[in-house]
């Protein structure tokens, strides 16, 4: 997905929507195939940092579609459903950076939503 896919869906929540299920399914891939290694490789790490950055996407994407049509409402409700998105990515992101594999495997959202 380029950037143009995700700059039209800030402005259409419909398409945010499928922007969504497209990412979170792209994540659980990207989880899988990170239990997998063995070792911390540059494919892990480009994994964990695939992870990080479409949980991030989920979040923004997730509350300015809806800001920008002026539903603020909307926009509150859906920023306290996929806040969750956003503290992972920033969890990983920094578990990352400090080479903290043990955060990094603990924070993997695949049972976060119940």
């Amino acid at each position: 997905m380029g950037t143009e896919g995700i700059e039209s869906s800030r402005l259409n929540p419909e398409s945010a929507g499928k922007d969504r299920t497209r990412l979170t399914k792209s994540i659980v891939l990207a989880i899988r195939e990170l239990a997998k290694q063995q070792d911390v490789t540059d494919e892990a790490r480009d994994l964990a940092a695939f992870i990080s950055l479409a949980l991030q996407t989920i979040y923004d994407v997730s509350v300015l579609a809806w800001e920008k049509r002026g539903y603020w409402v909307k926009a509150d409700r859906f920023l306290m459903e996929w806040m969750w998105t956003g503290q992972y990515a920033d969890k990983i992101k920094v578990a990352i950076f400090t080479n903290d594999w043990g955060t990094i495997a603990m924070s993997m959202p695949i049972s976060h939503r119940s």
